[in-house]
């Protein structure tokens, strides 16, 4: 999911990169990144937010309309057996 983020970042048109959604998206997506990539998040958080620590950012909040009554069904093989 964050590669797909990160392809749809660089693939905003330039005219488009000064809206305050792509500044949000772009501080949020190292703060996604820390718990997988923590040395090259705090270099990109600390390339959008000067002299800022991506360890002590705040985890971003969702969408209340995306997350009322939204679940997800996720399938994981275990021993080659498919479990819901």
């Amino acid at each position: 999911a964050l590669m797909k983020l990160s392809n749809r970042l660089t693939a905003v048109p330039i005219a488009l990169r000064t809206r305050p959604v792509f500044r949000d998206a772009l501080r949020i997506f190292p703060i996604l990144l820390y718990p997988v990539a923590p040395h090259i998040a705090a270099d990109l958080y600390q390339a959008v937010i000067t002299s800022a620590d991506v360890a002590e950012a705040e985890w971003p909040e969702g969408y209340a309309s995306v997350e009322d009554g939204a679940t997800c069904v996720y399938a994981v093989q275990v021993n080659g057996k498919t479990v819901h």
